[in-house]
């Protein structure tokens, strides 16, 4: 009889771990899309600094992305102006340019990455 109740017990305890650490592995984000997206991204990044080097610091644009994106992954590219003091804030015309690549993906969301650009 006793044990019975400690084979209860150990399985109840078991059951009261198990069940939370199984909904957060189903909930979390699966890390072989995250590593994509973030290898979109940078291949995105890299089109953008060759775009650079080939036509200047003129044509760098937000719009479309270059790289093609395979299928669930979406890709925008924001292209804004600023300053040497605030590296954050978009304004005026300056020698600096920030690139902001954003892959999305309705598994995990939206991945960002950020590069800066010089005019010299």
């Amino acid at each position: 009889m006793i044990e019975i109740v400690i084979f209860i017990m150990v399985i109840g305890l078991a059951g009261g771990i198990l069940i939370p650490l199984t909904q957060s592995v189903s909930g979390s984000a699966n890390p072989v899309i995250t590593q994509q997206a973030i290898a979109l991204a940078q291949a995105e990044l890299d089109q953008t600094i060759a775009q650079k080097r080939a036509a200047g610091f003129g044509p760098i644009a937000s719009g479309a992305c270059v790289v093609p994106m395979p299928a669930g992954f979406t890709c925008a590219r924001a292209v804004c102006f600023v300053p040497a003091t605030n590296l954050n804030s978009c304004g005026a015309a300056t020698d600096f340019k920030r690139v902001d690549v954003t892959i999305t993906n309705a598994v995990i969301g939206n991945v960002t990455a950020v590069t800066l650009l010089t005019n010299y």
